[in-house]
């Protein structure tokens, strides 16, 4: 499917699925949404993998597993 195609059927603008896929913009939890059901998948199944870790400090730490296998991720400290 092309960014054309993908940005049509999710009523978003084709430069956004280029952001997206390039890493240069975070997708919102309604673009989530939306591209799911362009692709005709659960908005879950765009979230497997990923992973936030929260930090002591405002920040916190964001990532993308390489695989199921992959599932060694830091402990979360739920204070």
């Amino acid at each position: 499917m092309s960014q054309e195609d993908l940005a049509f059927a999710a009523n978003l603008h084709r430069t956004e699925i280029g952001m997206l896929e390039r890493g240069v913009r975070i997708a919102r939890i309604d673009t989530v949404i939306k591209l799911a059901g362009a692709l005709k998948v659960q908005p879950a199944d765009l979230l497997k993998g990923m992973y936030w870790t929260p930090a002591p400090v405002p920040q916190g730490e964001f990532g993308v597993r390489d695989s199921e296998e992959d599932a060694d991720l830091p402990e979360v400290d739920r204070g």
